[in-house]
């Protein structure tokens, strides 16, 4: 409703003032899309109080089950991960043309952000003992990672590059894509193999978790974790009861643009916006378990790489984003002559051209930069330290726990959120 508002206001202001007020109108609170909660730490009360009031349906559900399933008040997270599901299910089922997409800019949600909403949401039915509605969950993560890779390469392949695509664009961000892992995969990532694995071991089913973690391998072989599991299933040893520790870690790529001045005629320039990602690199290396005496009796393996997932799909599409910008030259072009004889007509044609040039910028603040696992087999009466280990082997911060199993679940599972290099001391409201 908000954003309705806003657009009459642009009109008005056009009438009354002219192209340049509804421009800067524009500018200070329409077009700049981006969904502004940047969230310091740990602080998740502050956060919920900044989310709760956004009118971003998907993104202020998915980040408000996420808050709840860190304060594990998995009811709640369930109840708000479902409006997120439901949501973006009914948006896919409109008219590709609706009415309301050209009053409202909302977000329905990437392809990776709808992936990790099916993943947290199965996480969060694991953790209270739903093993049923926690497969099915699994199993969605897993479809629509396959839909989305599917419409994610039929993109790509449509794209057919231009001789105007100029290389110095590319060269602005060779930066961005050197710090992520370029073998990571877009869409396609293990947690939901891993996740159906250790729901067919609570089961017994040892055979269909070994599929399992077979291809979660097939997308991180270097896994060391993955590969203990996939011996395990495989020996004979699998009754013993172990701890299955996540960890979000850090905080993933935010979209934003950066703002260029390019020339389009002799006497007239635009304004260029550059899609991009604003990085939030973390020093921490991993996490360790260590006994009451101080040996280490688990190191942590990466299980989603966030951050490599949406660079990385961001960088296969940036030709084809930056060749649409080009276009965008163009068409300026032609609306300064037609401003030059046509004025109103011509300003109001500008104005569209500016509203529809703009990047969508919304993102799923909450989500970690990656996501890591730990599991091991652990010894009774045993008072364990998890350790936050960063780059150069330091020390960042310590907690101390102690596995508490549950009769309806086999396996003692947990999650951890780590900002800034500290785990977050999270209380239930």
């Amino acid at each position: 409703m908000v954003l309705r508002v806003w657009l009459l206001a642009v009109v008005w202001l056009f009438f009354l003032f002219g192209c340049q007020s509804a421009s800067n109108l524009l500018h200070s609170k329409i077009l700049h899309r981006s969904y502004n909660a940047q969230l310091s730490s740990c602080d998740l009360k502050a956060a919920k109080k900044r989310i709760v009031k956004s009118e971003v349906l998907f993104l202020r559900d998915v980040q408000l089950g996420q808050i709840a399933f860190y304060q594990k008040d998995f009811r709640n997270a369930e109840i708000y991960f479902n409006k997120a599901v439901d949501f973006y299910q009914h948006r896919e089922k409109r008219p590709v043309l609706a009415l309301s997409d050209y009053l409202v800019f909302d977000y329905n949600g990437e392809g990776y952000d709808k992936v990790f909403l099916h993943n947290y949401n199965a996480l969060n039915y694991l953790l209270i003992g739903d093993l049923e509605n926690a497969m099915v969950e699994s199993r969605n993560s897993d479809f629509i990672q396959r839909q989305e890779r599917v419409k994610f390469y039929k993109e790509i392949s449509s794209y057919h590059p231009s001789k105007q695509l100029d290389q110095s664009l590319l060269n602005r961000y060779e930066v961005l894509f050197s710090h992520v892992n370029p073998a990571h995969n877009p869409y396609q990532n293990p947690f939901s193999f891993y996740l159906s694995a250790l729901l067919y071991e609570e089961k017994g089913a040892y055979d269909e978790a070994m599929i399992d973690m077979q291809n979660a391998l097939k997308w991180y072989p270097d896994s060391s974790i993955m590969k203990e599991k996939l011996a395990i299933y495989k020996s004979h040893k699998k009754n013993r009861k172990r701890v299955e520790i996540f960890f979000d870690i850090g905080r993933s790529p935010v979209k934003t643009q950066e703002n260029i001045s390019v020339k389009v005629t002799a006497d007239a320039s635009k304004i260029l916006y550059l899609p991009s990602f604003e990085l939030y690199l973390s020093d921490i290396s991993k996490i360790i378990v260590t006994d009451s005496i101080g040996n280490v009796v688990a190191t942590s393996s990466i299980l989603s790489d966030i951050k490599a997932i949406k660079i990385n799909a961001f960088k296969k599409k940036l030709p084809s984003l930056l060749d649409k910008l080009i276009s965008e030259i163009a068409k300026e072009a032609i609306s300064y002559e037609v401003t030059k004889h046509y004025g109103t007509a011509g300003s109001f044609y500008k104005m569209l051209n500016v509203i529809y040039s703009q990047n969508n910028n919304f993102s799923w603040i909450l989500l970690p930069e990656r996501i890591e696992v730990i599991s091991f087999v652990p010894k009774k009466k045993e008072n364990y330290i998890l350790k936050v280990i960063d780059k150069n082997g330091k020390i960042l911060d310590r907690l101390s726990f102690c596995p508490n199993f549950t009769k309806n679940l086999k396996n003692f599972y947990h999650c951890y959120v780590v900002k800034d290099g500290k785990f977050c001391r999270v209380e239930e409201e």
